[in-house]
């Protein structure tokens, strides 16, 4: 009698806890599906991460249950199948043991619509099991739609219920904020609902969703200090949230409290600051501080910084953006110190490059670059050259033909008789005579007569009009190109650059292979490594090279090479080797993305950026002219000297020089002339002595 009272209580207890524990389990599923229907739209991806083994079913029988009424496998199956059923959503189902790396999802789908719900177990000690969390985010990384900004669950399923459910989500939260992931909701099973004020009187299971704000005092900056319940699922009548706001809030908004964010660059670019000042640490720390001053780069995060309310910590730069170890996973430079979380923010400006992306997030487009080719300026023209540059070579040879040619018609014109007896001077009756007066009325000098024949007369008005038009043109282009001569033929093309006698200058033999691949008229003898500096002064001073670098790097740097003028000494063309957008770096998914973007955004379409680099390149070029006092006081009127009177004075030395060729010969001809005559004489005299009477 006693044993079947036993078997009947131990049947009633069994039926008790089995109805308890199918209610707990229906319950959780239902809390984490108002969950879900309430954050994630329709037909977006829903991932879910379970393990398929897990310590609590190590350490219980069939016929045991939980403390909480919630069996592991029961829950994990529970759940997919009234997910699935609702089919709504894009379900994907991966375990944490396994990762296939050839599912994706679409990729247009931003990653705000992408949500992941991890079931984690504890093990009964107020803290989460860490190692299996990490299993997940590692198996989660290596898959083609991870995103650390997507919209995380949390679904802990303990063993034992805790009375401090606080740490627990506190531990959960410390852990993935070591992956830069904010947007996480953490829900914890509760039997009991006396330590919420919000719900005195509840006498019933509660799940509490628990999240945390990143960067909203010094003291929680970065680092977890406490857990909030950001909302509570009660059962009661049918189930619902206590609050209507959002589970997942905008967490970092346009204001971070002060907080400090670690800034680097590489080893001061032109393009960024124009000087750094490094202080040795003397409190022992053997951490140096870095001042910067001056550059656009630095202008542009002191803005940031007073949008977002941040202060800055400056980290010493290393000298260049990054490479990978040989053998290894892990990069040096600025790259390294982004990859090891050692720095918030990679400002300056660094190419978008697809060998990076996976490793860091990039900003929007703040500025557009490229690779092009930097060659020397044209030069002015020799100011002898003035005369000569007036007119084309065939505007020149009309002009002569055109004199001998008045000269022959005033000669033809001559030998008519005018009217009655009238005779036409001498001088125009003289072929050489008439070539003379045609090149005097050229030249605006008179002519000792004027023609008398009337028919000659006309012919004379018409050649005078002709040379004073000639004249005219002739003076106002000559005073022009003495002030300004104009330059030389500037280098315009690739292929100009490649059949000029320049050599190519490049920064390394990379540089080097891609050049070679590029240009298949280019030999390898043509090409030289050089660093930039010399490069310059190469381009500048000895004009034998042009040199491929980067657009703004080469802007900023020659500004120290100008004319007297204030012009550039070193040019470039439109064609570019390679384009790419340029952009600030930070660590991958890092929650400051969308802040930072905000405030780029901004400053890109005011096109403040741009007008940075104009007016620090305009300021840098103003500097060094006035440096090497080049710039004159007046610039209004140019008094003419005689550098800018030399092709005059050349030409008077060339018309002296043949002055003195034409009297030199005319000297030695009369000399072989009176020779010639003396000789003559001797001869007929010796004649005239042997002639016999």
């Amino acid at each position: 009698m006693i044993s079947e009272l036993m078997f009947l209580i131990v049947i009633i207890i069994t039926k008790a806890f089995g109805d308890i524990s199918t209610k707990n389990e229906a319950n959780f599923v239902n809390c984490i599906k108002a969950i879900i229907e309430k954050e994630l739209p329709e037909l977006h991806p829903l991932i879910i991460s379970y393990s398929r083994e897990n310590s609590l079913q190590k350490h219980q029988t069939r016929s045991q249950k939980l403390e909480n009424g919630v069996s592991w496998k029961n829950f994990a199956d529970s759940l997919t199948k009234s997910v699935h059923e609702i089919n709504k959503w894009s379900l994907i189902k991966i375990t944490s043991e396994e990762a296939n790396t050839n599912l994706k999802t679409n990729n247009n789908l931003s990653y705000k619509s992408l949500m992941y719900l991890i079931l984690i177990e504890t093990d009964g000690i107020n803290t989460v099991s860490l190692e299996q969390l990490h299993k997940h985010i590692q198996s989660l990384e290596r898959y083609s739609f991870w995103n650390g900004r997507s919209k995380f669950v949390a679904v802990i399923i303990q063993d034992k219920l805790e009375n401090d459910p606080e740490k627990l989500a506190k531990a959960i939260l410390k852990y993935l904020f070591k992956y830069y992931i904010i947007n996480v909701a953490v829900v914890i099973f509760q039997n009991s609902s006396k330590n919420i004020n919000e719900l005195q009187g509840l006498n019933e299971n509660i799940f509490l969703v628990y999240s945390w704000f990143p960067y909203k005092n010094l003291k929680d900056c970065t680092s977890v200090q406490t857990a909030i319940i950001v909302n509570i699922w009660i059962p009661k009548d049918g189930g619902k949230f206590i609050h209507k706001e959002t589970i997942f809030p905008n967490k970092i908004k346009n204001n971070l409290h002060g907080c400090t964010i670690r800034a680097v660059t590489m080893y001061p670019q032109p393009t960024v600051v124009n000087s750094v000042k490094t202080i040795n640490s003397t409190n022992g720390t053997g951490t140096d501080k870095i001042i910067y001053s001056g550059g656009t780069g630095l202008i542009l995060i002191e803005t940031l910084a007073k949008a977002l309310n941040f202060s800055i910590e400056f980290i010493v730069p290393p000298k260049i953006w990054g490479f990978q170890i040989p053998n290894s996973t892990k990069w040096i430079g600025v790259i390294g110190l982004i990859t090891d979380k050692q720095a918030d923010l990679a400002f300056g400006g660094s190419p978008i490059l697809s060998e990076w992306t996976p490793l860091v997030d990039y900003t929007i487009t703040v500025h557009i670059g490229g690779l092009v080719w930097w060659v020397p300026c044209a030069q002015s023209f020799p100011k002898w050259k003035s005369i000569i540059r007036i007119f084309i070579p065939t505007v020149w040879f009309v002009g002569f033909i055109s004199i001998v040619a008045a000269g022959f018609i005033m000669r033809i014109l001559s030998s008519t008789y005018g009217i009655g007896t009238l005779i036409e001077w001498k001088i125009y009756r003289d072929i050489g005579d008439c070539l003379m007066n045609s090149w005097a009325v050229l030249l605006g000098i008179s002519v000792p007569d004027m023609p008398k024949i009337n028919h000659l007369r006309m012919f004379f008005i018409a050649w005078v009009s002709y040379c004073f038009a000639f004249n005219t043109i002739f003076q106002t282009k000559l005073t022009s190109f003495l002030i300004d001569p104009g330059l030389d033929h500037q280098i315009s093309t690739i292929e100009e650059m490649i059949n000029s006698d320049l050599k190519l200058g490049v920064r390394n033999k990379l540089s080097k292979e891609y050049i070679l691949k590029s240009y298949e008229k280019i030999s390898s003898n043509k090409i030289i490594i050089l660093e930039v500096e010399e490069a310059l002064k190469n381009i500048t001073f000895n004009r034998d090279i042009s040199y491929l670098e980067g657009l703004d790097f080469i802007d900023a740097l020659r500004s120290k090479y100008v004319k007297e003028d204030g012009s550039h000494m070193i040019c470039t063309f439109d064609e570019r080797l390679v384009s790419f957008f340029i952009a600030n770096i930070i660590p991958k998914h890092s929650p400051l993305l969308d802040a930072l973007n905000n405030v780029l955004r901004r400053l890109f379409e005011g096109n403040f950026i741009s007008l940075w680099l104009r007016s620090m390149k305009g300021n840098e070029i103003m500097k060094s002219a006035f440096k090497r006092q080049l710039i004159s006081d007046n610039k209004d009127y140019c008094p003419l000297g005689i550098v800018h009177l030399q092709s005059s004075f050349y030409l008077l030395l060339f018309g002296e020089g043949i002055s003195i060729v034409v009297f030199i010969i005319e000297i030695i001809i009369r000399s072989i002339f009176s020779h010639f005559k003396i000789f003559q004489t001797i001869v007929s005299r010796r004649k005239t002595t042997f002639v016999i009477p």
